[in-house]
């Protein structure tokens, strides 16, 4: 292991926690009125429901494509595997619960709700601001692997790169329906299901392949 770079990712890592949990309570402060729970009017309830069908229709969707893509790309299946396996077979179901709602909020509310809060109505310096806090998001999914690093930051940013790759391209829709409702509900609803519905799908398939072994 190598110690300079094991003491480089010990300092980042508490870093980017702080700064990221930083950035995901003030987008949620600012995008959560006072009082609004105590005024939920039928045009907000409305307004609610019609956001937790477009996340769940989106989050679905990503599930399929999760499916095909694991089922078709053994490529981006072993990358997929190094980066996030651990964490989608930890514990029981209801610990991967806790972890896709967890993951959701808090990844949604640094990256789609940050860039909400800062250009509500006004798209000139959006594109950038987004770019680079998805770069920053695909990137972080790194630390889930701080000794893999540690010991070759090469090796394991090369077999990582499949699967970060398709974070960041997953990250993009969901910038478009957060300005298009105006909510981040649909992004939180679609990121849960979507880890959810993997970690089960994952979970299920490796039990059916050492069934068959």
């Amino acid at each position: 292991m190598n110690k300079d770079t094991n003491r480089i990712i010990r300092i980042i890592c508490p870093l980017w926690v702080l700064l990221s949990l930083g950035l995901m309570f003030y987008s949620l402060e600012k995008l959560t009125p006072s009082g609004y729970l105590q005024d939920l009017s039928l045009i907000k309830i409305q307004g609610l429901s019609v956001n937790l069908l477009y996340g769940t229709g989106i989050g679905l969707l990503y599930i399929a494509v999760g499916i095909i893509l694991f089922n078709r790309h053994s490529n981006w299946r072993k990358s997929m595997e190094f980066l996030v396996g651990k964490g989608l077979t930890k514990g029981n179901v209801g610990r991967l619960v806790i972890m896709s709602l967890t993951a959701s909020i808090w990844e949604e509310g640094y990256t789609r709700g940050f860039v909400l809060v800062l250009f509500p109505k006004n798209y000139s310096g959006v594109i950038l601001i987004a770019f680079i806090l998805n770069s920053l998001w695909a990137l972080s999914h790194l630390l889930n692997n701080q000794d893999d690093l540690a010991d070759s930051f090469t090796r394991t940013f090369k077999q990582a790169t499949p699967h970060m790759i398709i974070i960041f391209l997953s990250g993009i829709p969901w910038y478009f329906i957060t300005f298009a409702t105006g909510s981040l509900i649909p992004a939180i609803v679609s990121h849960f299901l979507l880890d959810f519905g993997i970690g089960i799908f994952y979970r299920k398939q490796l039990i059916n392949e050492n069934f068959y072994a």
